[in-house]
């Protein structure tokens, strides 16, 4: 029988962490671990798991402490595994952290120190791919531009606290009141569910509150497989587009120029990384096929081509077959992007 953990006491904080989870037990194992050694030990921890399986289940009843909560929903679920977690909690402030996000010891800690401050309704911390990464500096960080794009730089060791208009999903916190007064995360951002944390912290700015961003509350935030096909793929740049669109409309109206601005950006982004990714493929091709003549007239022209029929026709088919292999066209996308969309 497999021992079970508590959480270090004694407990100082009146702050409830919130990890939701999907089909991830070893990171949410991790996680866990991570949040035992807090120098500000949270009230309790909530576990929201939308997984199939019981493996994350097994994980969480492995500490005393956690409440775990399923979500029958399952897969996709994440603003309504969220919100689940949130609505059974009883803590004055309310943490957020994903399955994939490792907290700094010290990560409640300065969480909860900005809210020393009344006017300050959330605060969100740093997160880092790795905690080898050379951090960047800038004050940049949590905007909005006026066409619409959103800045985030999350990863910034900003010098001191910012305030922003928006946090990161996988390293933020509110206060429980003022979820209750704006009713949490709005659930009609669809698929990647992309912007529901966003429009959240539009709704406690309007509220009349602050948000904060604390550069030294940090998480590595490792990216754990994701739910459904890669992380950017069409899907993602298609909902991307629509819930940010929606995000717009919904705070600013439809009449709005940032909402125009937006739209002219994406769709002038759209075509020029278009026109590159199509040139690019025509240059590669036309390399390629100066480069067959070339060697085909090198080949014709050198001292040790083979002299019978049969050996030509058998080099030549194995020119023709390396072409196809290593011909591309203008659909290559594999070096990627670090977010599908200007956002």
């Amino acid at each position: 029988m497999t021992a079970v953990r508590e959480f270090s006491r004694p407990r100082r904080s009146s702050v409830s962490v919130v990890i939701i989870t999907y089909e991830r037990p070893d990171h949410l194992d991790r996680c866990l671990r991570q949040l035992d050694g807090q120098t500000l030990p949270p009230h309790e921890v909530i576990v929201v798991d939308a997984s199939v399986s019981d493996e994350s289940r097994k994980v969480a009843e492995h500490w005393h402490d956690v409440t775990y909560v399923s979500n029958p929903a399952g897969r996709g679920s994440m603003t309504n595994s969220r919100n689940a977690g949130w609505r059974v909690s009883d803590g004055e402030i309310v943490a957020f952290i994903d399955d994939d996000a490792f907290a700094a010891a010290d990560w409640l800690q300065c969480l909860v120190s900005a809210y020393e401050d009344e006017t300050i309704g959330g605060v969100g911390g740093r997160a880092v791919r790795s905690e080898f990464d050379v951090p960047r500096v800038t004050r940049h960080v949590g905007s909005i531009t006026p066409n619409g794009e959103l800045i985030g730089n999350f990863d910034t060791l900003a010098p001191g606290p910012v305030d922003v208009c928006h946090l990161i999903g996988c390293n933020m916190s509110f206060r429980r009141r003022l979820l209750q007064r704006v009713g949490g995360f709005r659930e009609d951002y669809p698929g990647t569910e992309v912007r529901e944390e966003t429009d959240l912290c539009f709704r406690v700015i309007q509220e009349g509150y602050r948000l904060r961003y604390e550069p030294e509350a940090l998480v590595v935030h490792v990216g754990g497989p994701y739910v459904r096909g890669n992380r950017f793929d069409l899907r993602y740049d298609y909902f991307a587009a629509r819930n940010h669109a929606q995000l717009l409309v919904r705070h600013f109206g439809i009449r709005e120029p940032m909402v125009r601005g937006f739209a002219a950006r994406l769709l002038e982004r759209a075509t020029s990384e278009s026109l590159r990714s199509l040139l690019a493929a025509f240059l590669r091709l036309g390399a390629r096929i100066v480069g067959l003549i070339a060697g085909l007239v090198g080949g014709l022209r050198s001292d040790d081509r083979p002299i019978s029929n049969s050996r030509s026709m058998s080099r030549n088919i194995a020119l023709r077959d390396w072409l196809d292999v290593h011909q591309v066209d203008g659909s290559d996308h594999s070096n990627g992007r670090p977010d599908p969309l200007p956002l």
